[in-house]
């Protein structure tokens, strides 16, 4: 039997069966029920969301309070050291200034190396293009053959 064939014959009782008002009936009401469920658990959800909110919107309310009264300023210029401005001067483009501090801020989001580590290169540490998007596996033996 041809593809083609078997295929036609296939999606012709396929169509019959789905195109069966019964059938129709069946899937609207099934839908129906998952809908009721989802629908059951949303206000607990809605509930628990806007109550995290309102937390995050009290702890921003304390920091802005507490910077404009004055009182973190103190600390954070303790923290910052003296701040001068840089000039820097770019290839392309107009030139700016660079607030420069004793705090090293890349220090802050980079991580140590490992115990025992050497320095110098870390290219052994970077993703290759294969690990980074890594491919499916082929689908050549899970074919149907005819």
């Amino acid at each position: 039997m041809r593809r083609t064939l078997a295929e036609r014959v296939i999606l012709g009782a396929i169509q019959e069966r789905i195109a069966d008002p019964e059938h129709i009936a069946y899937v609207l009401q099934r839908v129906e029920e998952e809908i009721a469920k989802l629908r059951s658990d949303l206000p607990d959800t809605l509930k628990l969301k806007e109550t995290e909110l309102t937390t995050e919107q009290r702890r921003l309310a304390n920091f802005v309070d507490f910077i404009g009264e004055g009182r973190g300023s103190s600390g954070l210029r303790a923290l910052l050291g003296p701040i001068r401005l840089e000039l820097v001067t770019p290839d392309i483009g107009r030139p700016f200034y660079r607030a420069v501090t004793t705090l090293d801020a890349l220090a802050l989001i980079e991580e140590p190396p490992p115990a025992g580590a050497e320095g110098g290169s870390n290219s052994l540490q970077r993703w290759r293009r294969r690990e980074l998007n890594p491919r499916p596996q082929s689908r050549k033996r899970w074919r149907l053959r005819a």
